[in-house]
């Protein structure tokens, strides 16, 4: 699988294997992070997963707020046309 063809679905995976927080077995992109469990420092980690992801780093002023595995789904998008474009 390359980047390219990452869908929510690989992407939650991916997030399963390289965080040190515990998703629920059954996660639907829209549920809010909290409804998952993940805390404060949790979405900081995510949002570091992320960005080593798509290969780039957001100054933490223009980070989005990421309410939703969807919304860091879409983040690591922003993130991937960022990268390119330099």
């Amino acid at each position: 699988m390359t980047f390219g063809e990452l869908t929510i679905d690989h992407f939650v995976a991916l997030v399963r294997q390289r965080s040190s927080f515990v998703l629920p077995e059954q996660v639907r992109p829209y549920d809010s992070l909290n409804e998952l469990g993940i805390e404060s420092i949790d979405v900081f980690e995510l949002i570091l997963i992320t960005e080593s992801m798509a290969l780039c780093s957001v100054p933490p002023a223009e980070v989005p707020l990421i309410f939703t595995l969807a919304d860091a789904f879409d983040y690591y998008w922003r993130c991937r046309a960022l990268a390119s474009d330099t």
